[in-house]
C-alpha cells in the first residue's frame, strides 16, 4: 500500500542541500559523505560506510547562504541507514539539539 501524506512522519518540508559532510561515530570513525536534504528536524546524507540506527554522531558540513559559507557542527541520531547500490548508504539523521544558527540557515535555504 503506498504511503500517503498523512503517513509522513516529518513535520516540515525537507530542502535540497548538496554539500560534502563528515560524520564522526561514537567509535571515533570519520565517514565522508554528501548531504541530500535537510529540515529543522534532521537531514539525509549519502555515506561511504554504514552506521547503526540509534547511534548518536557528530555531523560537520557547511551551508552556503548569501555568498558566505557557514560551518555547522551538530549531534544527530541515526534513524535509518540503507544501502543504495554503488552510491553508498542513504542515512537519515535526527538532530538532537539543533542550534538557533542551524535552524535559521535551514529556514532561509531555497
Amino acid at each position: 500500500m503506498p504511503a500517503t501524506i498523512a503517513d509522513e512522519p516529518r513535520k516540515t518540508v525537507r530542502k535540497v542541500l548538496r554539500v560534502r559532510a563528515r560524520v564522526a561515530t561514537p567509535e571515533h570513525r570519520i565517514i565522508a559523505g554528501k548531504t541530500l536534504d535537510i529540515c529543522g528536524e534532521g537531514m539525509c546524507i549519502m555515506l561511504e560506510e554504514a552506521t547503526r540506527p540509534g547511534q548518536v554522531c557528530m555531523l560537520a558540513f557547511d551551508v552556503f547562504v548569501g555568498g558566505s559559507s557557514h560551518p555547522i557542527r551538530c549531534e544527530a541520531k541515526v534513524v535509518y541507514a540503507t544501502l543504495n547500490a554503488a552510491e553508498g548508504f542513504r542515512t537519515g539523521f535526527a538532530f538532537q539539539q539543533p542550534s538557533a544558527d542551524l535552524l535559521r540557515l535551514v529556514a532561509i535555504l531555497s
